[in-house]
C-alpha cells in the first residue's frame, strides 16, 4: 500500500538497470485502478530522492514508483516534469497514521 493508502499490484517488476538511471526499468504496476509502466527507484530513506537530485534530473520522468524502506521526509516525491510519484513505504520510524492527511 502506498503512503496515500492506494493498493499497490506488481504485475511484472521489470528488470533491473545496472547503469545510471532508476534501479528498475519496465515495470507493469497497478496501482489503485491505474495499471503503469515506468521505472522504480529504490532508496533506504524516502528523503534520498532529494538527496541524489533526482527531482532535477529528466532520466527520471519515468519513475512511476519510489519504494523506501523508511520514510523520514514530509512532502511529496515529484519528477523534473512535477508529477508526482507514489510511494511504497517497507518500515515506517512513526505510526503510519501521523503519516496520512
Amino acid at each position: 500500500m502506498t503512503i496515500c493508502r492506494q493498493q499497490i499490484k506488481i504485475v511484472l517488476a521489470g528488470w533491473y538497470n545496472s547503469a545510471g538511471g532508476p534501479d528498475f526499468q519496465e515495470a507493469r504496476l497497478k496501482i489503485g485502478k491505474q495499471y503503469l509502466l515506468g521505472a522504480v527507484e529504490i532508496h533506504v530513506n524516502s528523503s534520498g530522492w532529494y538527496s541524489h537530485h533526482h527531482e532535477g534530473n529528466p532520466d527520471y520522468n519515468e519513475v512511476v514508483l519510489h519504494v523506501v524502506l523508511y520514510h523520514n521526509g514530509q512532502r511529496e516525491i515529484k519528477r523534473q516534469d512535477e508529477r508526482i510519484v507514489p510511494e511504497l513505504l517497507i518500515i515506517s520510524m512513526q505510526p503510519l497514521s501521523r503519516l496520512l492527511p
